[in-house]
């Protein structure tokens, strides 16, 4: 199982450089990468469907904070990601509640991608990771931790999403199978 093998490796943590990269690849006319994604027919958000209710928030956090994201340290980058937020205010997000997360567990797959969402003031999503299911057959998951390390979570996603500050639920987006 490629998953398996991936899992049981300890890998560096993802680069500070990575946000420069996603946001040079993101074009401001196209600011949502998921519904891009979406219309290609390479992911789908599977929030709604598994139980996730519609939320109306304004999305500024990077754009008012840049000195939290050195990457940003162009001014052009700076106002791309202005333009990005303000599209991604436009549109409702759906969130699985984290007190539903558990009864709704069943219907999450190995490989769904799982966007943790906050109460943080202008920030939708705090973290994000993979929904793997542990020799415990519940849902975990696999995550790039804070001490550096690609981890899978000790405990279950529902019960790890108790110990976040200001967790409010999870997004899902499940990747489709290529043509079909």
């Amino acid at each position: 199982n490629r998953l398996k093998t991936l899992t049981q490796k300890t890998w560096p943590a993802p680069s500070p450089k990575w946000l420069e990269y996603w946001f040079l690849l993101r074009e401001p006319q196209n600011p949502n990468i998921l519904k891009t994604n979406q219309e290609k027919e390479l992911v789908k958000d599977i929030t709604p469907e598994i139980g996730g209710v519609s939320v109306v928030k304004k999305i500024n956090f990077m754009g008012t904070h840049p000195e939290l994201y050195p990457a940003l340290g162009r001014e052009d980058h700076l106002g791309k990601i202005r333009n990005i937020e303000a599209s991604l205010s436009s549109r409702a997000l759906y969130v699985l509640p984290t007190e539903e997360v558990a009864g709704r567990e069943g219907s999450l797959r190995d490989g769904d991608i799982i966007a943790l969402a906050t109460s943080i003031q202008g920030l939708d999503v705090t973290h994000t990771g993979i929904a793997v299911t542990s020799t415990d057959g519940r849902v975990h998951l696999l995550h790039a931790s804070t001490e550096g390390a690609v981890v899978i979570s000790k405990e279950p996603l529902a019960e790890y999403l108790q110990k976040i500050k200001g967790n409010t639920g999870i997004m899902v987006v499940r990747p489709l199978e290529p043509g079909g």
